[in-house]
């Protein structure tokens, strides 16, 4: 397996990241990658921010014999929620299965501050009370 290198930041911390797959993303984003930072996130997936001039992706990728099953029903999953509108799902900029490992190509939503109002926001109408 050949792996790209990116530089994070003057660390010379190296986060590796698969060639193929990197070269997938640049395919699928139309544009060069800078650099890759890790990330937590990914749950038993390797995860990484993808930073290109255009933006920042959030990227799950895994070597496994499953990974497509997995990252698919992933993938699925997150369409569903998107579909109920009840929350903000990342858009999904591909999937795909190379010889290196299966990736998930995400929108890079930011961590932020949930609202003291927020569980009650994403309840269904029926479920809520006011007092």
């Amino acid at each position: 397996m050949k792996l790209a290198f990116f530089v994070k930041n003057a660390s010379l911390k190296f986060f590796m990241l698969p060639l193929q797959i990197k070269t997938s993303c640049e395919n699928l984003l139309g544009q060069t990658i800078d650099r890759v930072t890790s990330v937590s996130g990914g749950d038993i997936n390797q995860a990484r921010l993808i930073h290109t001039s255009d933006g920042v992706f959030f990227l799950k990728y895994n070597s496994s014999p499953h990974a497509y099953e997995l990252l698919c029903v992933e993938q699925k999953g997150l369409d569903l929620i998107k579909a109920s509108k009840s929350i903000r799902v990342p858009a999904s900029y591909g999937l795909a299965d190379t010889t290196s490992g299966t990736f998930l190509l995400l929108e890079y939503i930011p961590s932020g501050q949930a609202s003291s109002s927020f569980w009650i926001s994403i309840l269904p109408p029926k479920f809520r009370t006011t007092s």
